[in-house]
């Protein structure tokens, strides 16, 4: 065996991605795939950050895991004087605390924490003069933490919110502190380097081409979801099936829907009903069956039925040379539209508006957009999608 591959095994042995793996009947450990998502940030010890990274895309293929992880290093100095009458000897404690939350973790947050004893130091009695004689003391730069993991976990259980085209917002709050003895003048000076990263593990999914185009799926209300697609090169005796997933890997047929034959572009609708009792996400695809047998896939769409029903408006939709938003608050807001294939078209500021018109630079050529919003107060995203005439 290469020694990549015995890498790659041992890690996910340790990750106990293995057993998800064996699981999910397509993947197999020394075939799966991984794409990497870094961040770099440098601070005082004591900054707060927010780090954005995509959502894995379900038409790659199948997540297996998700992986965090953080390597910090922490260049640290202090200085400390002795206030008392007497010589003494004092030891230092330097600490470190990590704690990472999202909306997309299970347990809301991770906490990390280390500390180190520095000394003993001996130090004389006080003489009055600040930061001189033998009471006092100054020691570094030196290196508190050097490229020390902080936070390692695997998710494989929980992965459905880190699934679809939006992005994963995280809030890293680091805090870098002393513990001393009473009587002395201490200060100190940090600073750090936040090595962040979010990989995917995953399957692809080998599937042959379809016709299928524009496939949507969109929640109604609370008890249906419009599922609708678009299709080329028909064929007479091809059937498709709405498949559904709560976890955007396991899926199961809920309905079908015979082709058109009597046109070579044709237009589908499917309304599927929801359960009542359930409010999380859902994932939907196409099996495009021909009458051979061949079988292909769509793209993977998911829906959120927890959302509600507070969300981004657009119209018109179908548009012809603009749209109108409402976005769900008052806030400053940043709007990107994409086409289909993943090109920015172009791109708007909207200071403190909870609406606006934009208006398409020239002619965008008729077909599916895809429509961005980020609140530039907390970073929120929101991505819908509409349609140019």
């Amino acid at each position: 065996m290469k020694p990549l591959k015995v890498f790659l095994c041992i890690l996910l042995c340790a990750h106990g991605i293995l057993n998800s793996i064996r699981a999910t009947a397509q993947c197999s450990a020394l075939t799966m795939k991984s794409v990497v998502h870094d961040t770099l940030a440098m601070g005082t010890g004591n900054d707060n950050y927010s780090f954005t990274v995509p959502q894995f895309n379900p038409s790659t293929g199948t997540l297996v895991a998700v992986v965090i992880k953080t390597n910090v290093s922490i260049g640290y100095s202090f200085e400390a004087e002795n206030t008392t009458n007497s010589s003494r000897s004092v030891s230092i404690g330097v600490g470190r605390y990590d704690y990472l939350s999202s909306p997309a973790l299970s347990n809301s947050n991770y906490a990390s924490g280390t500390q180190k004893t520095y000394g003993p130091y001996t130090l004389g009695k006080s003489d009055g003069v600040p930061n001189s004689g033998t009471d006092y003391l100054a020691k570094g730069p030196f290196s508190f933490l050097s490229n020390t993991v902080i936070i390692n976990d695997s998710i494989i259980s929980s992965v459905a919110s880190f699934l679809g085209t939006g992005t994963v917002n995280f809030g890293y709050y680091p805090s870098t502190y002393s513990t001393i003895p009473q009587n002395l003048t201490y200060t100190f000076n940090a600073n750090d380097t936040i090595h962040f990263s979010v990989a995917y593990y995953y399957c692809s999914t080998s599937t042959l081409p379809t016709g299928i185009t524009n496939f949507f799926a969109e929640k109604q209300n609370d008890e249906t979801i419009k599922l609708s697609w678009l299709t080329e090169n028909e064929q007479a005796g091809r059937n498709y099936e709405i498949e559904k997933s709560e976890d955007g890997k396991n899926f199961d047929g809920v309905g079908s829907v015979e082709s058109d034959a009597n046109n070579i572009s044709a237009n589908y609708q499917y309304v599927y009903f929801t359960k009542n009792s359930y409010n999380g996400k859902l994932f939907f695809r196409l099996k495009e069956i021909d009458k051979d047998g061949s079988v292909a896939y769509s793209e993977i769409r998911s829906v959120d039925l927890g959302e509600s029903g507070n969300r981004l408006k657009i119209f018109p939709n179908p548009a012809t040379d603009h749209i109108n938003i409402q976005f769900t608050k008052n806030a400053n807001w940043q709007v990107d539209i994409f086409a289909a294939h993943g090109a920015l078209i172009q791109s708007n500021l909207f200071p403190g508006s909870n609406g606006a018109q934009i208006l398409f630079k020239g002619k965008p050529a008729s077909g599916v957009y895809f429509i961005r919003i980020t609140n530039l107060q907390n970073l929120e995203q929101e991505v819908s999608s509409f349609v140019i005439q």
